[in-house]
């Protein structure tokens, strides 16, 4: 056909009863998975299962799943109960089961009140809740949400991560949440994968897949860090990395051979800083070029021998240095990652 593919080489399993959060920079190819496991698009290759059964013959309406989209797909012209009651009468619920249902979910997100609301007269939470309801009523085996925290900020945004959570552990079905947001995914996963160029590049627990990111994207995604170039090699100690003007760093486990160049990355939090009189292994010399706060933490900039830069991120609690000031910086061998 030509053109370029948008997800290939895609291979992931969900879990029984997980919070898998699908983590991936915009055009990675989420929503496309998501889509193709919804049924609302057609792969050319490859095929998706649930409960080990191939479900590609089947139309989206029967396989169990159930998708809310970033845009949330609410219907102008319909109340908050007929947006639930449109899906049961579809399936050919009686039209009793379909009242008591309804009534039971819109309780159940707080929405029984507003029953006779079009979305136009509802507020952001109100509305992404109603699309929740709308999908969880007919009771499927599996919840796909595309981005749904899209577009909402600050506190709001933080109250509707906790309800999801809430509603994810409650429900007892898997939640497969695709974002680009690294915050809601770390917040969110019971399981991360890391999504580049179509493809699934890592997955694994929040926490770990944030400390041992495999490649540039993944750790750029994850969070703030530091990167740093230089040709691999061993030496006393270990691994190591030559940096410019002669540094030397040792670093975690590796299979990059010597004489490779590579790149390496600590995250902010790692770095740590001392006194100008401090020795030892990977510590160096270095000069604080600028000391900010940001929430929750002090945000430094110092600069080593060979102009290299590193960002430092101390605690609140922490008696930052000033501008100009001689430090020593110490970079932990384990938590300085060479990237595949």
């Amino acid at each position: 056909m030509g053109g370029a593919w948008a997800i290939r080489g895609f291979r992931l399993r969900v879990e029984p009863g997980e919070l898998l959060v699908l983590l991936g920079p915009p055009g990675a190819g989420k929503t496309t998975a998501l889509r193709a496991l919804a049924g609302l698009l057609a792969p050319e290759e490859g095929e998706a299962r649930l409960d080990g059964a191939p479900i590609a013959a089947l139309a989206p309406s029967k396989r169990g799943i159930a998708v809310v989209f970033q845009g949330l797909a609410l219907w102008p012209h319909l109340t908050a109960f007929e947006h639930l009651a449109l899906g049961l009468r579809a399936r050919g619920e009686a039209s009793g089961d379909v009242s008591w249902r309804v009534a039971e979910t819109l309780e159940a997100f707080g929405l029984e009140a507003l029953a006779g609301r079009r979305p136009g007269h509802l507020d952001a939470d109100q509305r992404l809740r109603l699309a929740l309801a709308r999908a969880l009523v007919v009771r499927p085996r599996v919840l796909l949400l595309d981005e749904p925290l899209a577009g909402l900020a600050g506190e709001l945004r933080a109250v509707l991560r906790a309800e999801l959570k809430r509603l994810y552990r409650e429900r007892g079905i898997p939640f497969v949440h695709a974002t680009r947001d690294a915050e809601d995914a770390m917040a969110l996963a019971s399981r991360l994968a890391l999504v580049e160029g179509g493809r699934v590049v890592q997955v694994g627990a929040p926490l770990e897949v944030y400390r041992r990111p495999r490649t540039r994207g993944a750790a750029e995604i994850t969070g703030a860090l530091n990167a740093l170039h230089g040709v691999m090699g061993s030496g006393p100690g270990g691994r190591q990395v030559r940096l410019r003007d002669g540094l030397r760093l040792l670093v975690g486990p590796t299979d990059a051979r010597d004489g490779w160049e590579v790149t390496c990355v600590v995250r902010p939090e790692s770095v740590q800083l001392g006194a100008m009189e401090a020795r030892g292994v990977n510590r160096f010399l270095a000069t604080v070029a600028d000391v900010a706060w940001a929430p929750g933490r002090w945000t430094c900039h110092v600069l080593l021998p060979g102009e290299v830069v590193l960002r430092v991120d101390l605690p609140p609690t922490a008696a930052p240095p000033k501008p100009g000031e001689q430090v020593s910086v110490l970079l932990p061998a384990e938590d300085v990652i060479v990237l595949e």
